[in-house]
């Protein structure tokens, strides 16, 4: 029988010790790094236990409802992904209980629906979609499909001639920007400010503070990279490092860097020298922010580096689904 514990501060440590262990695991599962956010979201995140083991967590929050609009629980509407973390052990008849024991909890907080955005299957350590199987087999809707795209590094195809050409032409002009691992959060956070503000008219998702505060916690985890001319910088990233992928979190450059390409020096310096063989790049969403439709030029662009598609679903589990 699965025993569900909601999560309490006091838990931290234990929920950590199996994020770090888990086969879909991920920093960003990490209290440390889930809460800095935690105003934000009524946290009403879940531990799975089976005999006084935990089997499963799963980040959420409450998502309340009025007279219309009922109160619904969601994993997780302040990460890019979330869904079951899960260790080794899980197989599917477990997953299959986690999931009714879920259901019947939902019945018994009144909420109406559970919205669950997955674990890419390239952040899997171990093959870890159990819970994509137990949705389905609980009468669970796909209700979104995110298009984002990733390559393996040292794999093929690898880049695309016009791609190739480019990135060779950018290295030999004269004072090519210099790529290296950066550490001034300060200008990192503001060129990406200006440069989403004039791209998009938006702003990132962390302030200052909240860069700062988990660049200090996760230094081996979310890594900076800028390309530099001289003392000019010209373009920086963000790089968030997990055990199976690096993910480019935060991208911006210059009129100048723009016009020397310097960001897809940084791409290079990463595909080519930083990352290790095996493990994957993800350049992220190719969606359009405002439409979110298919970005065709913004696809186009990362599948010139060898990447390719890979689809994030969203799913949606009603309470009243029949247990089958």
């Amino acid at each position: 029988m699965i025993e569900i514990v909601p999560f309490e501060p006091g838990s931290g440590d234990r929920w950590n010790q199996f994020v770090e262990t888990a086969k879909n695991g991920h920093f960003m599962f990490d209290r440390r790094y889930m809460d800095y956010h935690q105003d934000r979201f009524s946290d009403s995140s879940l531990m799975f236990l089976k005999k006084g083991q935990l089997v499963a967590v799963l980040p959420a929050h409450e998502q309340f409802g009025n007279e219309t609009v009922p109160s619904a629980i969601i994993s997780h509407g302040g990460l890019s992904f979330g869904g079951f973390i899960t260790g080794r052990t899980m197989g599917a008849r477990l997953m299959l209980e986690v999931i009714d024991a879920l259901l019947a909890l939902m019945k018994e907080k009144g909420w109406s629906h559970l919205r669950y955005a997955a674990v890419p299957h390239i952040y899997h350590a171990y093959p870890a979609e159990e819970d994509l199987l137990a949705l389905m087999t609980r009468g669970a809707l796909r209700i979104e499909t995110k298009v984002s795209c990733a390559l393996r590094i040292g794999s093929p195809p690898g880049y695309g001639k016009s791609r190739r050409n480019l990135i060779n032409h950018a290295k030999r002009q004269v004072g090519a920007p210099e790529i290296r691992e950066y550490d001034d959060v300060a200008a990192f956070h503001q060129l990406v400010s200006d440069f989403l503000e004039k791209r998009h008219n938006a702003t990132p998702v962390h302030s200052l503070e909240e860069l700062e505060l988990l660049i200090g916690r996760f230094p081996k985890h979310m890594k900076m990279f800028a390309a530099h001319r001289g003392r000019e910088l010209l373009a920086v990233e963000m790089v968030y490092v997990s055990p199976t992928c690096y993910r480019l979190q935060y991208k911006a450059s210059t009129e100048e860097g723009s016009a020397c390409h310097a960001a897809d020096l940084i791409e290079d310096y990463l595909i080519q020298e930083y990352a290790k063989p095996g493990r994957w790049l993800d350049f992220g969403t190719s969606m359009n922010p405002e439409s979110q439709r298919l970005d065709k030029t913004l696809i186009q662009y990362k599948e010139s580096f060898g990447a390719r598609t890979i689809l994030q679903s969203v799913y949606q589990l009603d309470t009243e689904q029949m247990v089958q």
